[in-house]
């Protein structure tokens, strides 16, 4: 018995439309798809769920947010910083800190090593430092300044001090 494709759902606007020829799926071109479908089946990407620790989650999670991260962009990171750790011969993670402290010259770090060292480097120059943040906090209220409110509205402080939305 040979297997049929769905017929199109009864629609009396289309009883003398012409019957269109079959489109098949990208990955399996000897499946026609029903003619009434005209787009071949979209790419996925393929996702895996795993179990972990709920205190892994959380500092992924406190993590994520310092770095402007997903929760599993965060873990997805770490695995590729391990990974780059284990590949790489000879390497201590010792160095790299040593490194980022002033204490090793980053040009003595081997090219897996100073790979980390650079993301390291340049994760830790998101984060504001406590002088940038009261200088922030000191600014905020000067005229001419600029940034968001409470509401998440773009605001200007005038002279007077009262504030003007601006975007």
């Amino acid at each position: 018995m040979d297997h049929q494709p769905p017929a199109k759902p009864s629609d009396p606007s289309s009883a003398d439309t012409a019957q269109e020829s079959p489109t098949f799926i990208e990955d399996d071109a000897m499946t026609p798809l029903p003619p009434y479908v005209t787009t071949a089946r979209p790419i996925m990407p393929t996702l895996t769920s795993i179990e972990l620790s709920a205190d892994l989650v959380e500092q992924a999670r406190l993590e994520a947010a310092v770095f402007n991260r997903s929760i599993e962009e965060q873990i997805e990171h770490w695995v590729r910083l391990g990974q780059a750790a284990e590949e790489t011969p000879g390497y201590t993670l010792d160095r790299v800190h040593a490194a980022l402290e002033g204490r090793f010259n980053p040009d003595d770090l081997s090219e897996g090593e100073f790979a980390i060292y650079e993301d390291l480097e340049w994760q830790a120059s998101l984060v504001p430092t406590p002088e940038a943040l009261a200088f922030a906090e000191a600014i905020k209220t000067q005229p001419g300044a600029v940034g968001y409110d409470e509401q998440d509205r773009y605001v200007r402080v005038r002279p007077d001090g009262s504030r003007e939305v601006i975007g």
